[in-house]
């Protein structure tokens, strides 16, 4: 990452937009996961990005401003099952973008949450490590990849309209917080706003007066 970015300073003096595009899928129930696919997964979709922030951020705020894109995933918002730790790196990417956009807004960084939901890449084929599966959740996780392994070469969305739409974003003078990508992405959002809002009504009587 650190070499990354002095390479890049060293080659434009600024830089205006940065991605942070790292990462890869985990799939399979969470007692499936070894420790290793575990962790490596959390270094690699958050600490990552994290590392990636660390690197700019001085040098954003030192050159008065700039764009900062995080590559998050559907997953954060209406995760599915198999994608237990997967879903929790991409959550915890929004969590910090959310804090990130307060931080840095002073100094003239506009931070945005990028959040795809299937697109024709190689995710599944290439970027998609599999825990070794147990025998009892065939009938939930086995099932779920074995959906993947069906859409997969056959996704909705576009890599290349994606690509366009980043680039209006980065360019947007009012650009914003998260920018969902594809129409599934745009149902699957919808849903679980208005899901979580019917359950928060229903619920309310008993949450809310927990006050002092």
């Amino acid at each position: 990452v650190h070499a990354a970015v002095e390479q890049a300073w060293a080659a434009f003096s600024t830089v205006n937009v940065v991605v942070s595009n790292a990462g890869y899928g985990l799939i399979g129930a969470l007692e499936e996961y070894t420790e290793a696919q575990i962790q490596s997964c959390l270094q690699t979709n958050l600490v990552g990005d994290w590392t990636l922030f660390r690197a700019v951020i001085p040098r954003l705020r030192a050159q008065g401003g700039g764009r900062l894109l995080a590559t998050s995933a559907i997953a954060s918002v209406s995760n599915e099952l198999g994608f237990s730790v997967y879903g929790a790196t991409k959550a915890a990417l929004y969590a910090t973008c959310e804090s990130l956009r307060g931080e840095l807004k002073p100094f003239g960084i506009h931070v945005s949450v990028i959040t795809p939901g299937p697109f024709r890449t190689e995710f599944i084929s290439r970027s998609l490590d599999r825990a070794a599966e147990l025998p009892e959740y065939q009938s939930t996780v086995g099932q779920f990849t074995a959906f993947l392994g069906k859409i997969d070469g056959k996704q909705a969305g576009d890599p290349v309209k994606a690509a366009h739409a980043v680039m209006q974003l980065a360019a947007a003078e009012a650009p914003p917080f998260r920018l969902l990508l594809g129409k599934y992405a745009h149902l699957k959002m919808r849903k679980k706003l208005q899901a979580e809002s019917t359950e928060m009504d229903s619920w309310r009587q008993v949450g809310e007066p927990t006050d002092y």
